[in-house]
């Protein structure tokens, strides 16, 4: 039906999600049209844990922003990457768990 399968949800319309003046219903209203035309939604400029909150109970599952991450060059992203992320037993992805300050791969995993 569309030429893409991926729609961004500009900052704006996140950024005043929550608490006055809310922007809500203009979200909600791209996320329904995108579920109509089959479309994968990637949420823009995400700050905080309370927009994050209120894009997951309107069922968008990307984000991008500050919240989960500043931009960062391709070194940094590498860097980033190792230090959080490692393959398990059977080679899939998995997100490091945190404890006290140290991350520890889970058992047998591969860090990468």
């Amino acid at each position: 039906m569309c030429d893409f399968d991926v729609l961004k949800v500009e900052r704006a319309f996140i950024k005043d999600m929550v608490g006055v003046g809310e922007t809500a219903p203009i979200a909600r209203a791209i996320l329904a049209m995108a579920k109509i035309l089959d479309l994968e939604v990637i949420a823009e400029g995400v700050e905080t844990v309370h927009q994050v909150a209120r894009l997951r109970e309107m069922g968008c599952r990307l984000a991008q922003g500050d919240y989960y991450s500043p931009p960062v060059d391709l070194v940094d992203l590498a860097a980033l990457l190792h230090r959080e992320y490692a393959r398990d037993g059977r080679g899939v992805i998995v997100k490091l768990p945190r404890t006290g300050a140290e991350r520890l791969a889970p058992e047998g995993a591969h860090v990468w």
